[in-house]
């Protein structure tokens, strides 16, 4: 019988509760849910039952967070650069949180499932795009997704996990999805920050296994594997990826024979450069 294994993302985990606890709180305070659920309360938050603590379980599963030995949190590294994008740079930092929860699952030894429901999700999203397809139709596709990928594992999966994949992705600045009235569409993105364009190459050599230093062609296969993250077309893609190799210098752009590629002239911890 296969073993019975949750593909859920933290479901009532809060994209705002995950925000408050990053901001309230400095890098050299200890928190707990008590102490947690005061601060949002105290900001005029209404909280749901139980969404704090799934909104911590979450931020430890994302490396936000790491637990002491007297049952209280702290933040990890991560957590100290999160902190500083949210204070100044909101739209990158909502950028990193999308791209830490698509990208664990490859990041992590292929451990975290709901990551790589996030993904596939996102995936699902963005080939529907412009139509906002129903939960219903987008559960069914993922359970089939997931039976095939893991025929040895029984997949819990739920309507509830796209409605949460939804639910992080309208926190991305600039939107992808487009209110019109009761209406929601989904729309590519314009513009997304130069850092998530310099850890989507980063993504496309970890998956690739491609050695630093190795060449990737910058070609429609790259812009296809790199749009459900980065939710925009191919020339916005190429566009961000340009300005990154201007931001960051280890990131470069050559242009020869076979069209232009980016290499990375080094590895780097991706959340300890900004």
């Amino acid at each position: 019988m296969p073993s019975k294994i949750s593909f859920h993302i933290q479901q009532t985990a809060n994209p705002i509760y995950l925000e408050k606890i990053i901001c309230n709180f400095d890098q050299n305070t200890l928190i707990d849910r008590e102490t947690v659920e005061l601060s949002i309360q105290r900001d005029g938050i209404e909280l749901s039952k139980g969404g704090v603590q799934r909104t911590i379980n979450l931020a430890l599963k994302m490396g936000i967070l790491s637990k002491t030995r007297n049952t209280k949190y702290k933040f990890e590294s991560l957590g100290i650069v999160l902190r500083k994008m949210a204070l100044f740079k909101h739209d990158v930092y909502s950028d990193l949180i999308h791209f830490l929860l698509y990208s664990r699952w490859e990041y992590n030894n292929h451990q975290d499932y709901w990551s790589w429901s996030y993904s596939k999700i996102c995936e699902m999203i963005w080939n529907n795009c412009p139509k906002n397809e129903s939960n219903g139709v987008m559960f069914g596709q993922i359970s089939s997704l997931a039976e095939n990928y893991f025929p040895e594992l029984a997949a819990s999966l739920g309507e509830e996990t796209i409605g949460v994949v939804k639910k992080w992705l309208k926190e991305l600045e600039p939107p992808f999805f487009n209110f019109e009235g009761d209406k929601i569409n989904c729309k590519e993105r314009n513009w997304f920050s130069p850092e998530l364009a310099l850890l989507g190459i980063h993504y496309l050599y970890t998956i690739r296994k491609a050695k630093i230093n190795t060449p990737i062609l910058l070609d429609q296969s790259t812009t296809y594997q790199l749009a459900p993250l980065c939710l925009t077309s191919n020339e916005t893609i190429l566009s961000l990826v340009d300005i990154a190799s201007k931001t960051y210098p280890f990131l470069e752009i050559h242009t020869g024979e076979w069209g232009s590629s980016a290499i990375l002239k080094r590895d780097f911890n991706f959340f300890l450069i900004l």
